[in-house]
């Protein structure tokens, strides 16, 4: 599963086009959207809730903050971080999810072949 993360202060005009996006993007794969709201006193985590994402509040005020929290809230097993004021397409969501099987099948071959070296250590 794809896990849309995004980190969110007072971002009510932008949010609606930038999750609209993200559910055009992502047809045809099964996904998530965390919308780590940070402090905000306007609408955004309305916004967020009709759209379907999973809000998570924090009150930081730090965009690194709120990655972070959304990222440790998510279910997937893939990644996408996303700022409230853009706009992504299926052609990031299909770069992005090819890049990631290559990460992983290296992480996996890397893992094999330690276990094999590691294995054979006296």
């Amino acid at each position: 599963m794809i896990s849309f993360i995004v980190p969110a202060y007072n971002e009510e005009t932008e949010l609606p086009e930038t999750l609209r996006a993200i559910h055009s993007a992502a047809v045809g794969y099964k996904f998530e959207i965390v919308l780590a709201n940070d402090g905000s006193t306007d609408a955004t985590a309305g916004i967020g809730e009709q759209f379907g994402a999973r809000v998570i509040s924090i009150e930081r005020r730090q965009i690194a903050a709120a990655r972070n929290a959304g990222a440790r809230a998510a279910r997937g097993d893939i990644f996408i971080f996303v700022d409230a004021d853009t706009r992504i397409g299926p052609e990031h969501v299909r770069v992005l999810r090819m890049r990631s099987k290559k990460v992983l099948l290296a992480e996996a071959a890397v893992s094999t072949s330690m276990a094999k070296f590691h294995r054979g250590a006296k």
